[in-house]
This record gives structure tokens, sequence and C-alpha cells, in this order.
């Protein structure tokens, strides 16, 4: 009976070893799956609906007018936060205002030039003006025109935020030269602000 269990135990004992093994692989295998799992990023294309790019692998899905007017949105919004905010780090400013920049990206050239008639003297604005934030309140769509409610926040340097509010009334229109889809910023419409006028509604101390 004894040499009998004895064939039995190592068969026992050798299943057992053989189901901790891979027990630990799956456990690796596993572990490795998730990790690289976290490093798969997905970004979302705009392409050409006859474009040949992973034909077999992708699904074009046509974006209705309401989604292209809501990227319109988005960028009026990013445009007057870029325009009229101020921070003390002359290299972001003249990223936003310099020429090339985010404010001459999305304006025509008669738009930036009669917001900047002179990129030299970007350095001397953010030396000499206070601190400006925006805080875009309204934003409404009227056929090639947008009207824009925002508050401006003007930090006095020493303890207190001014508010000035103000309406923007910016007119807009396409152009082929400045589509981009690109990770920091994407404008598949080529959209362009060509006017800006605005009125002060009020000024008030917070």
């Amino acid at each position: 009976m004894a040499q009998q269990a004895k064939p039995a135990w190592y068969l026992t004992r050798s299943l057992m070893v053989s189901c901790w093994i891979l027990w630990v692989l799956v456990f690796f295998v596993t572990v490795t799956v998730f990790q690289a799992v976290i490093q798969i990023h997905v970004v979302a294309q705009v392409v050409r609906q006859n474009s040949m790019f992973f034909k077999d692998l992708s699904q074009i899905v046509p974006i209705d007018a309401g989604v292209w007017t809501r990227v319109d949105d988005m960028l009026v919004r990013y445009y007057l936060e870029m325009r009229y905010s101020l921070i003390p780090d002359l290299e972001e400013m003249k990223r936003r205002w310099g020429e090339g920049g985010i404010v001459s990206y999305l304006s025509s050239p008669a738009a930036y030039n009669a917001f900047m008639p002179k990129p030299a003297e970007i350095a001397q604005i953010v030396a000499t003006k206070p601190p400006r934030v925006v805080d875009v309140r309204r934003v409404e769509r009227q056929a090639k025109r947008y009207s824009v409610d925002f508050d401006l926040y003007e930090f006095d340097r020493i303890s207190k935020w001014r508010k000035i509010s103000k309406t923007a009334f910016l007119e807009f229109a396409y152009t082929r030269s400045r589509v981009l889809m690109v990770q920091e910023m994407g404008n598949p419409n080529g959209f362009v602000i060509t006017r800006v006028s605005e009125s002060e509604e009020k000024s008030a101390t917070n």
C-alpha cells in the first residue's frame, strides 16, 4: 500500500507545483498586459472621406453641422482668453501675442494688426500692465458674427481684483490655410476672426 501511495503523492505534488507555476505566469502576463493598456493613447483624427489611411481598420463617421458649430464656439472662447488675459511672463505672452502666435493664427492679418500693431511692444506691456484674467459668461452665434459677454479681472498689484464687464462682437470667416489638426490645437474648419469690436457694460471693484 505504501508503494502505491508514493506515485500518487508524487503526482499530486507535481500537479500542485505545475498549478503554482501556471498561476505565477498568468499573474505576470496579466500585469504586463494591464501596463501596456495604460500606455495606449487613442487620438481622434479628422480625415478626408476618400482617405486610404488604414482603410480596413478605421470607421469614418461624418460630423454634423452642430459639432462644427461647437468647435467654433470653443475657438471663440479660446481666442478671447488668449487675446485679453495677461500674465507676467514675457515668453508666454510672446507665444500668445507675437507674430505667428496664437492670436495671430486665429485672426485675419487685418484683425491681428488692429490688435497688435507693434509686436515689439509686448515686453513693455507685460512690464507695465497688471495681470488680467478672462471669464466668458455668454457666447451667442448670429450668422457670421459672435456676440460674447465676458468679465475681465485686473489685479491692482496690492490686494484687489477690479472687474470690468464687456460685450465683444466678433466677425469670422473660414480660411483653408488655417486648417490645423495637431495635438496642441484643432481647427478643422480654418476658423479665423476677421474683426473685433467691443463695448464696456459696467465697471465694479470686488
